[in-house]
């Protein structure tokens, strides 16, 4: 009879460790609705429910704060897609934010920023942050919107991806 040995971490007598945990995360959310507050979090996100969209130890989500589940090295990328509706929009977009503290303070790890003086041009913006999840109890992550007009929008729809966040374990813990 064979017997299986399962082990997430082993340590030196030192507390150095010589075996780390490698457990899969990948996740996907979508906005579900147009978001057209400006200076807020951006809430609405859902997983995708399309039967071919799948995630593995997601993360969680509650009025726009991404928690994750599992530590390790992350690639989170951002995509935007939105429409100003305005002429008087010719630059918004989102900021990419980061919380070592459990949601105290926030740290800006980036911005995408879109706009055009036409009325009812769309565009894309993308971004990508890399995130060192060392204590799943303290890390946090979220977009909140900058420079958006009256009439602008961030495309959200419940039945395909327009605006999208994806979560990517790349390693263990650094």
């Amino acid at each position: 009879m064979a017997s299986i040995l399962k082990v997430n971490e082993i340590q030196n007598r030192d507390g150095t460790r010589t075996i780390l945990d490698n457990t899969p995360c990948v996740d996907l959310w979508r906005l579900s609705a147009d978001f057209t507050t400006n200076g807020a979090t951006i809430t609405g996100w859902e997983r995708p429910d399309d039967g071919y969209n799948a995630f593995i130890n997601g993360l969680t989500e509650s009025s726009g704060v991404f928690t994750f589940t599992v530590t390790g090295l992350y690639e989170v990328q951002v995509i935007i897609h939105a429409q100003n509706t305005t002429t008087g929009d010719g630059s918004f977009g989102a900021s990419l934010e980061v919380s070592s503290d459990g949601g105290s303070n926030w740290d800006n790890g980036g911005y995408t920023f879109g706009g055009d003086a036409d009325t009812g041009t769309n565009k894309s913006m993308t971004n990508k942050v890399f995130i060192n999840i060392t204590d799943t109890s303290l890390y946090r992550f979220r977009l909140v919107t900058n420079s958006m007009a009256s009439g602008t929008k961030i495309n959200g729809n419940t039945d395909y991806n327009y605006t999208i966040v994806s979560f990517v374990k790349l390693s263990p813990a650094q």
